[in-house]
């Protein structure tokens, strides 16, 4: 297994919480834009109604574009940065439930295994005994024998 099930939640809610902050960030930067547009519009307009100070003026505008449109760049990378975490939430969560249910079927598996370990064990306890039996009954019959040979010597002579 590549990630135990606790780093990969620990890594979904950091995703989650980048995701969330970027989120906020997105909107942030999105009023922002809205209002750099806002501001474009009224300068736009008191450049034609003062024609003395049209110099400053280009030169507000065409920062304010600038920067409008290095927000605008921001805001689509952190869209971006939002989408792929996305993904990788949604992959880590299917991780999970992978993992999840792997470990499931191993506890299944570890659980079959014992019962038939302890059944194996009851099978060689049993198999022990009858040996032990078959022996003992072995033994006593060898003893019967010599008896019975003894016996026969004794009563031939």
């Amino acid at each position: 297994m590549k990630k135990s099930i606790y780093e990969l939640q620990e890594e979904i809610r950091s995703l989650q919480r980048e995701k969330s902050s970027l989120e906020q960030s997105t909107f942030f930067q999105s009023t922002e834009v809205e209002g750099l547009k806002e501001q474009l519009k009224i300068t736009q307009g008191e450049l034609h109604k003062k024609s003395s100070v049209e110099q400053d003026n280009v030169f507000k505008i065409n920062n304010l574009e600038e920067e409008v449109t290095s927000k605008q760049a921001v805001i689509d990378q952190l869209k971006s940065k939002c989408n792929e975490l996305t993904r990788i939430n949604v992959s880590s969560d299917s991780d999970v439930r992978g993992l999840q249910s792997q470990t499931e079927s191993l506890e299944k598996e570890r659980s079959f295994s014992e019962q038939k370990i302890k059944s194996l064990k009851s099978e060689i306890e049993s198999w022990k005994q009858q040996l032990q039996a078959a022996n003992d009954e072995n033994n006593s019959m060898r003893r019967s024998d010599q008896a019975s040979h003894l016996k026969s010597a004794e009563n031939g002579r």
